[in-house]
């Protein structure tokens, strides 16, 4: 539900399970949310997700591809068999250990673990944009690369935060 008024809720692609305890529990195989949110070129904007139970590897919790030339915007929070998170937006950027509950974000060109920035900048591309999705990769309105998992918050914001705002919602995110 989009709490900005905005009318931005996530649409079903094929829906996950939802309880009040553990928000939306994605199978791994099927299930992904779409929404109308589009990553710009400039990295001006942040993405941030609170998320349980991480089953697997190399699953996009959030994420797009507009094809093989596009730019890649997302979150990996156990990409590949290298043990690490992987954020990106425009390119990537891996940084050990994997997270397999928590929160992660990406604002502007850094990703943050659990409120705090880490790793090299994020390389831009500038590459077409297509809508992310949540439990799964859009890639070029395909879904794949399903992430086994628990998600209990999202947000999207059209401006970089910075890394005290990142912090502070991303507590916020962890005390519901």
């Amino acid at each position: 539900m989009d709490l900005s008024g905005n009318g931005n809720n996530a649409g079903v692609g094929v829906a996950p399970t939802w309880d009040a305890v553990n928000g939306w529990k994605f199978n791994g195989t099927t299930q992904y949310l779409t929404t109308t949110f589009v990553p710009q070129t400039d990295q001006s904007q942040s993405f941030l997700i609170q998320f349980t139970n991480l089953v697997g590897f190399d699953g996009w919790i959030i994420g797009a591809r507009g094809g093989i030339v596009s730019r890649i915007a997302g979150i990996q929070p156990n990409y590949n068999v290298m043990p690490q998170v992987r954020y990106w937006n425009g390119n990537g950027v891996s940084v050990a250990p994997p997270l397999l509950a928590g929160h992660l974000a990406v604002a502007g060109d850094t990703g943050y673990r659990n409120g705090v920035s880490e790793g090299a900048p994020i390389p831009t591309y500038t590459g077409a944009a297509i809508q992310m999705w949540i439990g799964a990769r859009n890639n070029l309105w395909v879904a794949e690369l399903f992430c086994q998992v628990y998600v209990q918050a999202m947000a999207f914001y059209d401006c970089t935060l910075t890394a005290p705002q990142v912090a502070a919602v991303a507590a916020a995110m962890a005390a519901l």
